[in-house]
């Protein structure tokens, strides 16, 4: 009784896409007794087990095939199939449970015309691993329980000011004046100048001000430079010591929560900071979130997760809709910040040091690399080793988790392929961490870009040129490529993660960084007052109007009566819908760093998204992980509607950017504090 009541059974809405008849799994597992069998009493134990029963053409008439709007299973459509658990004793094996349900479905088929019912079977017991007993894991238990370590020493040591009484020791004994470190005096990000002034406390504990001594002049030790960054008081005993000490001061606060979390949130902006792009980022990754909380719960037979499947699947035909699914145009965004951000700064370099340095050029890459790939090692070592043993109950024994990137099997065997860089140059179904051939695309585009930054500095027509030549790569290869594709429309493999395929953008960020660093982010266009409005809401409409044409202009593609596109079409499409997407998002970013934003430039550049900008990253490697491990754990399906999407979109949200922020502040930003002591950058 226990096992019949434990196994599934068919529900209502099966026209409407309930194809998962789920049991109840713990109970099933729980099974522990005596049963009589075949006359014998024998001790049984429960196994769950999902049967998947696909169903021959001529039924699966009466619900249609599945679409793949998502592009998630190359764009063909897929089989109908219905997924069944049942509870059986754990001595039968799927195969045992395959092989007699087919025999089963093989004496049907003849009654039902031609094609025929094919059965495939998992049990939870072909899933059951034990983490103790994997290497990957245990190592990187103990990795995290070493980093774990470190940060509470460190925050103890530099939150009790532990580094600042050990210097004293240095100082004279016999001295009436013991200095000791005044940090926080101004505010984190800030700088505030003391004009021949010295500071230090006496053993009063009163703060003294000396006025008559030149910059830099010590007593007793203490020195405040006239320029004190970051809020911290410089310390000059022996010359020796003290730097040995400031180093070591200075590792301690690399890995403090005491400091890290502080600079982690502050909302400050560098003068010349291009303040929208924080924004932007922000908002770009919320879409990124967005399309990935939709294409997650699509169903893909046999896995499913909701109840009402073929109701989803009308949203496609809704008209706001498209802003979802056409949501890749985020990954555009990304790309079009790259190419700003690292042409701008570098152009700045140059020009402050008169051209390119040998030097120079190597660290211009190693800061890329050690900027990114930390993070990213630590986020890819803990999706291998956890995520096959965070994830368990019904829903993963037949989850495509490799869809999504939370595919430790793959990571196990192709992880080297991430850190260099190079994953999306191999088979798509061989990713691990799915979204990182972003990763690989965006540091295959930086190491190239010199090759047009630097003839943008020393001889700008050429470096225009091989800009626009980048584009022009983009769109042919484009074309190219979807000439000869049975999916044109969405070529994930061959066009959507190739770096020659999406470098475009890449270049319209780079032409833009020349335009705001040739003109220092001025631009009046006209004299006239009048002129210049209006070329101003000219540009402000065409920037914008091209960004919605990209998006909804897929409406007229088969929908409300009109003709499916031809291949002539959707090859014009595909090749010109990145590039023009990164034209309009350009146009927007020029107007607003060059002072015509007005209230969107107010938003955008609001100093709560700078906190967050700096988080977008660590969510962008996270919540691809996240979100299954949620999904996947449930025991029930769930009933699809725009009020459940959005709670789930925001609750996907929200952790992904607490997540980030944890693992912000436990390694990326000890990371990026090492490289300054490694590194320390000239002032």
């Amino acid at each position: 009784m226990q096992v019949f009541d434990a196994s599934g059974k068919p529900t209502s809405g099966v026209l409407k896409g309930s194809t998962r008849w789920l049991g109840m799994y713990s109970q099933c597992l729980a099974i522990d007794g005596k049963a009589q069998l075949i006359g014998l009493e024998r001790q049984m134990k429960g196994e769950y087990c999902s049967v998947q029963i696909y169903l021959p053409a001529n039924l699966t008439r009466a619900f249609g095939a599945m679409p793949d709007p998502f592009g998630i299973s190359g764009g063909k459509p897929q089989p109908f199939a219905i997924t069944w658990d049942i509870c059986v004793p754990n001595s039968c094996s799927s195969n045992d449970i395959k092989n007699l349900l087919q025999q089963g479905a093989d004496s049907v088929s003849p009654y039902i015309g031609q094609g025929k019912f094919n059965i495939d079977a998992v049990c939870s017991k072909d899933k059951k691993e034990d983490w103790k007993e994997d290497p990957v894991t245990v190592f990187a238990t103990c990795l995290m329980t070493f980093f774990t370590i470190v940060i509470l020493f460190c925050t103890i040591v530099d939150g009790f000011g532990m580094m600042e009484d050990g210097t004293k020791n240095n100082e004279d004994k016999n001295s009436k004046t013991q200095p000791v470190l005044l940090r926080n005096v101004v505010e984190f990000g800030s700088q505030q100048s003391i004009n021949k002034s010295e500071l230090y406390l006496d053993q009063g504990s009163n703060v003294v001000m000396t006025n008559h001594l030149k910059p830099r002049q010590s007593i007793a030790g203490l020195v405040v430079n006239e320029e004190i960054p970051n809020g911290v008081l410089g310390m000059s005993t022996n010359k020796s010591t003290t730097n040995k000490n400031d180093k070591r001061k200075q590792v301690i606060q690399a890995f403090s929560l005491y400091t890290n979390v502080p600079k982690l949130l502050n909302t400050n902006q560098g003068s010349g900071a291009l303040g929208c792009l924080n924004g932007i980022r922000v908002l770009s990754m919320c879409w990124v979130i967005l399309g990935h909380t939709y294409s997650i719960m699509m169903p893909r037979p046999p896995f499913s997760i909701i109840s009402n499947g073929l109701e989803m699947f009308k949203k496609l035909n809704q008209f706001l809709f498209l802003g979802i699914m056409n949501g890749t145009y985020s990954v555009d965004s990304f790309f079009l910040l790259s190419g700003l951000l690292v042409t701008y700064l570098y152009l700045k370099q140059l020009k402050k040091e008169n051209g390119l340095k040998l030097p120079q050029i190597a660290l211009f890459y190693f800061h890329r690399v050690w900027r990114l790939t930390p993070l990213y090692a630590i986020v890819l070592l803990c999706n291998t080793a956890y995520v096959k043993y965070a994830i368990s109950g019904p829903l993963t024994l037949v989850t495509p988790v490799s869809d999504f990137g939370a595919d430790s099997d793959n990571c196990r065997k192709y992880w080297w392929r991430n850190l260099l860089y190079i994953n999306n140059m191999f088979d798509a179904r061989e990713l691990c961490m799915g979204v990182t051939w972003y990763l690989a695309n965006d540091m295959q585009m930086f190491f190239v870009s010199p090759l047009v930054i630097l003839p943008l500095y020393y001889f700008p027509v050429v470096g225009m040129l091989l800009a626009i030549g980048l584009i022009a790569t983009h769109i042919t290869t484009t074309a190219v490529i979807n000439l000869d594709s049975k999916n044109p429309a969405f070529n994930f493999e061959d066009v959507y993660i190739k770096p020659w395929c999406r470098i475009g953008v890449f270049a319209i960020g780079i032409i833009l960084a020349f335009i705001l660093h040739k003109t220092k982010c001025k631009i009046e266009f006209f004299k006239n007052k009048g002129l210049r409005m209006v070329t101003i809401l000219a540009l402000w409409i065409f920037g914008i109007g091209l960004c919605c044409v990209i998006v909804y202009v897929t409406w007229n593609n088969g929908r409300d009566g009109n003709e499916i596109w031809g291949r002539n079409q959707i090859l014009a499409y595909t090749s010109l819908e990145r590039i023009s997407w990164g034209i309009g998002l350009a146009l927007i970013i020029m107007l607003c760093c060059t002072g015509h934003g007005g209230v969107i430039n107010q938003i955008l550049s609001w100093s709560a998204w700078v906190p967050l900008g700096r988080l977008t990253y660590g969510a962008f490697l996270i919540h691809i992980t996240l979100m299954p491990i949620y999904l996947y754990n449930r025991n029930n399906m769930i009933y699809y509607s725009d009020y459940t999407t959005v709670y789930f979109f925001l609750g996907h949200l929200m952790l992904s950017y607490g997540a980030a922020f944890i693992f912000s502040v436990a390694f990326e930003s000890p990371m990026m504090a090492l490289e300054k002591i490694i590194l320390p950058r000239k002032k």
